[in-house]
């Protein structure tokens, strides 16, 4: 995937981190609790809205999926979505509350093919790292000392 092969527009951010969380909550992953951390006057991003959309679809997904898988009951899932200015971009964190991710698996989970889940094909973070590079952006996970995933995905301003 090539940056030029994509149309990038500037977009508004936490409009979009909103949206995604919403459907997320009423397309069949309800049940679970979230906390929206919205940055104050973020500048515009440049970026293809469907794909960020993508990205932050999956990311919510996976977190949601991972607790669920644990055993964990819908009504104690967490998922934290936060936007900042962050290094002169903006800046989405996506973080649960569910088993995590090993230390040692965190430069793994962006390879094709790589999953933890027992039915997964593995390609949701290897796709959402490649949409991330198209659009100028970076993906990247942490521990960061909390229970849970926390996933950071960073995109240029419009200008």
């Amino acid at each position: 995937m090539q940056k030029g092969d994509i149309n990038k527009e500037p977009m508004d951010i936490n409009e979009l981190a909103q949206d995604v969380l919403a459907s997320a909550q009423l397309d069949g992953c309800d049940g679970f609790d979230s906390v929206l951390d919205l940055g104050h006057d973020l500048p515009m991003v440049l970026a293809n809205r469907i794909q960020v959309q993508r990205i932050l679809n999956n990311l919510i997904r996976n977190g949601i999926e991972a607790a669920r898988a644990s055993g964990m009951p819908c009504e104690s899932i967490m998922i934290r979505v936060k936007t900042a200015v962050e290094h002169g971009m903006a800046q989405v964190t996506i973080q649960d509350n569910g088993p995590g991710i090993d230390a040692d698996m965190n430069d793994e989970v962006f390879k094709p093919f790589f999953t933890t889940k027992p039915h997964g094909i593995g390609m949701g973070l290897a796709v959402s790292d490649a949409l991330a590079k198209a659009n100028g952006g970076c993906l990247w996970v942490d521990q960061g000392g909390s229970p849970g995933a926390t996933f950071h995905l960073a995109l240029p301003f419009s200008s």
